[in-house]
């Protein structure tokens, strides 16, 4: 009996042994198992960031707003130059863009300019001088006209720039108000006004952003990349205005004013326009008037003089004479 108590003894141990054993290749196999899933999700994931940044849609920030999914399409860049659709610009810059088909000219205008861009031509009138910009007006083969936006600053009076890194293109009109403000300290710039909302960009302390606005304990913010987003009012500090907004004088102008009828002129054409246009800031000029104001007989649904005292009105007004249209 004694040995085989000793005998079931031996059996026990050996048994132990055996679950310890399996139970051991068991963990390990599941520790494999579990580092191979975390590499695996890593790699994953850093496939599915690299593809993100590589096929980041480019996005249109105007006064600090992203209006990309306003557009009627896609943003066009080439060669570091901007290119937005006609009707895109008709859209969100210029609503009396115009484009005279016969001499295939796109008539674009800002406060104080009028700007005539031929298709395919690197060469541009500005309130009839010409100039050299890089990029020229095109036309894709799906017929869609595009204008290098990026190359007209001066003509709409904006500060624009297109932040590679993020595909950011921002456009700040240099009339309005710009305000920066200083981070008190590392942030988390949120999508929306609250903690749990996805982070947009991470910021340190110490760099600035430009500040939009402010609600509830939360400030919209723009970030040096052109990232919108939320942070909290308390962790901003130190702000400076870069500028402030600026309005125009009234056009009223007193003394002496210079009448004209264009009834009888051709305006059928921009070149015909802009004859007529010098030919009255040349009488002003000589006569010293500093106030226009320009009549139709035949202005009853007269498309002509629509397209003429909008194009006449930036070319006076850059020279100090204050215009009206009847």
């Amino acid at each position: 009996m004694a040995k085989k108590k000793v005998s079931l003894k031996k059996n026990s141990v050996k048994g132990n042994n055996n679950s310890k054993t399996k139970s051991a290749t068991k963990g390990k196999k599941n520790i494999v198992i579990i580092a191979i899933v975390i590499i695996i999700v890593v790699i994953l994931i850093s496939k599915w960031k690299a593809q993100d940044k590589d096929t980041q849609e480019v996005s249109l920030i105007i006064d600090n707003q992203n209006i990309t999914s306003e557009l009627e399409d896609e943003i066009i860049i080439e060669n570091d130059i901007v290119y937005i659709s006609f009707e895109d610009v008709k859209k969100c810059l210029d609503k009396t863009i115009y484009f005279e088909e016969d001499s295939n000219l796109i008539l674009t205008s800002g406060d104080k300019k009028i700007v005539a861009l031929e298709i395919d031509s690197n060469e541009v009138e500005i309130n009839g001088s010409k100039v050299k910009i890089n990029g020229q007006a095109k036309r894709t083969e799906q017929g869609l006209i595009y204008i290098p936006i990026s190359e007209l600053e001066n003509v709409y009076d904006i500060d624009f720039s297109y932040i590679q890194n993020t595909n950011n293109i921002v456009i700040d009109y240099y009339s309005k108000k710009l305000e920066k403000a200083y981070l008190a300290k590392n942030v988390s710039v949120k999508s929306e006004q609250s903690n749990f909302s996805k982070t947009v960009e991470r910021v340190k302390q110490g760099s600035w952003v430009i500040y939009v606005s402010e609600e509830d304990g939360w400030a919209k913010v723009r970030t040096q990349n052109g990232n919108l987003g939320y942070v909290k009012s308390k962790n901003l500090t130190n702000f400076v205005t870069e500028r402030e907004d600026f309005e125009s004088s009234s056009s009223d102008t007193e003394g002496k004013v210079l009448e004209k009828d264009v009834s009888k002129e051709n305006i059928s054409t921009y070149k015909k326009r802009q004859k007529v246009i010098d030919n009255i800031l040349t009488d002003a000029v000589s006569k010293e008037y500093k106030s226009v104001k320009i009549t139709c007989k035949d202005n009853e649904e007269n498309e002509d003089f629509e397209r003429f005292k909008i194009e006449v009105v930036p070319i006076l007004k850059e020279c100090g004479i204050s215009v009206k249209c009847e």
